[in-house]
């Protein structure tokens, strides 16, 4: 009877691991294609295929592990993330300018790639602890979301640290501080775009919100409500989009000087086509050489000749699109978008908040790496070290991405009460 129930637990995760095995069976043949084929390098390839099969390992793990037993150890994990992140600050080498891997003897990972696992499961944790939103909650929240991030950023890696933003917002848009979130996401956009548009539009648009938040403050004292969280963070909120334009300025200036030139080079590659803005325009080139059809396994000259540096990486995408054409990068795009309305059909059906906010954060994340990699693979956003899900090179990454995988489907298994582990 076990040996039946488990096999159909795992068939109902048949879904994921037949999408995941399509992208794995394509990222190989890349990396072949990208290293084997085009370099001689045979060891590169061999640890992806390690990786790989460590990752469907980890998958089982964590899905028969659960989300539920888990939870109960998020705040260590969480500490144990945000140590190895300060050690990376320590000891880890500097590699092109920054500080991002730990090496232990022949054995390195990325501590930021583990704390986008870790923070999910951390903050799903605390976000259903929480009963009421009063400024002592949001405060923690606060601190919870940005130690992580501020260690990110200080590596400097500017990308995980948006993306570890990026997940934050996308589980507080599910939970009791939606209105909050959105405000707190769309009034600075609006106001900066504003300022830049017409000045005068936007001191408008700063004086209406100074009225309505005065005039909410005062119905809201006549009726004898507390107003002391809404006063502190409608101060806040009024105040940060007084000051966006001055922000803005203040954030350019406190990039790195590569993270400006990655910038400059996204506006406008054309004058520095052989220094920074030469892999993104070498990636743009094999993106476009492969037509429809594509030029075929092995075949891409962009990809045989190594134009595109370190393409097995960030930049596998462009092989992937210069050999397999437009037809193969469109299917690779739909793939990846039935993954993630897999991950939603699952948040769809949760019962607990705490399913619905672990759902969510892994929604957004394969959502924004893929939209970020593919994007300045094509020039359509600045160069970040955001890998491709399942695709590119790296163990870290693709232990961390089957790892949220195995979380979303030890919630789907609860769903329907096959969890094979519990933990109370």
């Amino acid at each position: 009877m076990a040996l039946l129930r488990s096999r159909s637990v795992w068939l109902q995760s048949l879904p994921t691991l037949v999408l995941i095995s399509c992208f794995f069976i394509l990222s190989s043949l890349c990396v072949w294609s990208v290293q084997v084929h085009a370099e001689g390098n045979l060891g590169i390839f061999l640890r992806h295929l390690i990786s790989i099969g460590l990752g469907f390992g980890v998958l089982a793990l964590v899905a028969v592990v659960g989300f539920h037993n888990l939870r109960h150890f998020a705040l260590p994990m969480y500490v144990i993330s945000v140590l190895l992140l300060a050690a990376v600050l320590v000891v880890g080498p500097v590699v092109a300018g920054s500080q991002r891997w730990i090496y232990l003897g022949p054995l390195s990972f990325q501590p930021s790639e583990l704390a986008k696992l870790v923070l999910i499961i951390s903050l799903a944790h605390h976000l259903s602890l929480i009963q009421k939103f009063d400024f002592k909650q949001t405060s923690l929240l606060l601190l919870h979301i940005g130690i992580p991030f501020v260690l990110i950023y200080k590596e400097p890696d500017l990308g995980t640290s948006l993306i570890l933003v990026g997940i934050s917002l996308s589980m507080l848009v599910v939970s009791p501080l939606s209105s909050l979130v959105l405000a707190t996401l769309i009034t600075p956009v609006v106001s900066l775009g504003l300022f830049f548009w017409n000045s005068w539009f936007w001191l408008v648009y700063v004086l209406v919100g100074v009225g309505l938040w005065l005039a909410w403050f005062l119905v809201t004292r006549w009726n004898r409500r507390p107003a002391l969280v809404g006063l502190v963070v409608g101060s806040l909120l009024l105040g940060l989009n007084i000051c966006i334009p001055g922000l803005t300025e203040w954030g350019w200036e406190n990039l790195q000087a590569y993270q400006k030139q990655r910038i400059l080079t996204f506006i406008a590659p054309e004058p520095d086509l052989m220094n920074a803005g030469y892999q993104v325009t070498q990636s743009k080139i094999a993106v476009g050489a492969g037509g429809f059809w594509g030029k075929g396994f092995t075949q891409g000259s962009q990809t045989q000749l190594r134009y595109v540096p370190e393409q097995h990486t960030d930049f596998i995408f462009s092989a992937l699109a210069e050999e397999g054409g437009f037809w193969l990068s469109g299917l690779v795009l739909l793939l990846f978008m039935l993954l993630i309305l897999r991950i939603l059909w699952v948040a769809y059906h949760c019962s607990e908040p705490g399913e619905l906010y672990v759902c969510s954060g892994v929604a957004a994340l394969e959502l924004m790496h893929l939209l970020i990699n593919m994007g300045m693979n094509m020039d359509m956003m600045p160069v970040t070290g955001v890998p491709l899900p399942f695709f590119s090179y790296g163990g870290t990454a693709i232990l961390m991405h089957m790892s949220l995988l195995g979380l979303v489907e030890s919630i789907a298994w609860a769903q329907r009460g096959s969890r094979l582990i519990r933990i109370e």
